[in-house]
């Protein structure tokens, strides 16, 4: 890909994921027509005005840096995970669905906002369930859908460091307006943000579940 633009491009992150986003758009367009699943890597980008070669990989940095401890034990983490899931027969479709929906927030970066709410959101999924939370044992809260979730939320706020204003502002702000097609620009700086709280909530809903007698 060649980039002629007439800025200085400083935020080589940000620049990389637009790029992606944009080859996406149009690697996907052949994906439809050959029915094959391509997909988009930047892995270098050099621009030799400004003295500038970098080289990506598959990793975040931001997480790499945060989780350094759990990379250098990562056995025993997924040991942990698998306990948990195990322990979890009827309600672990919801953890693994969060996992697979933090995946796809680090590969897409355009839907960074939308995959992270929804890894949160399988976690929801799992307080319902698994506390039943319904309208039955809830007496006092309407049959109405949206009241039986905000007990699912609130729920899921008791159990982990979330808050309700952190929820209120990924949905209202930015999930809901990619679900229904009007993204909004994300920048690296962002993404490091959503990826701090949404990974945040995830260590403390899983700690919570190690620890459950």
């Amino acid at each position: 890909i060649e980039l002629k633009s007439t800025e200085k491009q400083t935020d080589i992150y940000t620049l990389k994921n637009n790029l992606k986003d944009l080859i996406q758009e149009e690697i996907s367009i052949i994906s439809y027509i050959y029915w094959n699943g391509y997909d988009t890597e930047i892995i270098r980008i050099t621009n030799l005005d400004e003295d500038i070669d970098m080289t990506f990989w598959i990793d975040i940095p931001y997480i790499n840096e945060r989780n350094i401890a759990k990379i250098a034990t990562a056995n025993q983490e997924l040991d942990k995970i698998h306990a948990i899931i195990i322990n979890n027969p009827d309600n672990s479709i919801y953890i693994r669905r969060c996992f697979s929906e933090l995946n796809k927030a680090i590969r897409f970066p355009i839907d960074t906002w939308f995959h992270c709410f929804r890894a949160i959101e399988s976690l929801r999924h799992f307080c319902g369930n698994k506390y039943h939370i319904n309208e039955i044992n809830y007496p006092n809260i309407s049959k109405r859908n949206n009241h039986i979730e905000l007990c699912e939320w609130e729920k899921l706020w008791e159990l982990t460091w979330a808050k309700k204003e952190d929820m209120a502002t990924w949905k209202k702000e930015y999930a809901f307006n990619a679900r229904h097609w009007n993204h909004k620009e994300i920048t690296g700086e962002q993404r490091i943000k959503i990826f701090k709280n949404t990974w945040d909530i995830v260590d403390s809903f899983l700690e919570y579940l190690k620890n459950e007698k």
